[in-house]
């Protein structure tokens, strides 16, 4: 365990998550800076649920981050550009997906900077079909449409599931045991 001096330093910080926290209806919150080797700010707020004799939130409490997600998908794209396995952002998805042809059809002019970005335009309709909302690069939509082709494409170019690559490149190196 690192050294943790308690300091007042980050109160406005420990606050705004709070507000966040409440104006999104979440029940908790954790704030955990290491800075140099040390704690210099360990914050836990709120209950694991809504429910009245939920468990206050502490050092040992596991939380869903969902979201989190999509920056661990980017950084799996990032190694992909690293390592040779996308030449560039702007390449076109097309390129690295297998995909049926009205599929294909609708992934034209989709590069995999619009799938990070949620400039893509696509999303899927009620039967699961991949429609288009607008022309890629055209508009902002935030859905899971691009982040569920970004798990099909990173395996494709890099050999790993986003999971694996995660757990190769960054969790064991660090040490990281209860991180997935």
């Amino acid at each position: 365990m690192l050294p943790c001096k308690p300091t007042a330093a980050f109160d406005s910080l420990f606050e705004y998550a709070e507000r966040i926290n409440r104006l999104n209806g979440g029940t908790a919150c954790a704030i955990y800076v290491i800075q140099r080797g040390r704690i210099v700010a360990e914050h836990y707020s709120g209950r694991h649920s809504h429910a009245a004799d939920a468990r206050p939130a502490a050092a040992d409490s596991q939380f869903h981050v969902a979201s989190v997600r999509k920056s661990y998908i980017g950084f799996a794209v990032a190694w992909a550009v690293h390592s040779g396995g996308i030449a560039s952002l702007d390449e076109p998805v097309s390129r690295y997906l297998s995909t049926d042809e009205d599929s294909r059809r609708l992934l034209d002019g989709v590069a995999v900077r619009h799938l990070l970005t949620h400039t893509h335009g696509l999303d899927r309709d009620g039967d699961g079909r991949l429609v288009s909302r607008f022309a890629p690069g055209t508009d902002w939509a935030y859905n899971n449409t691009g982040i569920q082709l970004l798990t099909e494409l990173v395996p494709r170019v890099t050999g790993l599931t986003v999971a694996e690559l995660l757990e190769e490149k960054i969790f064991a190196p660090l040490g990281w045991r209860e991180t997935g």
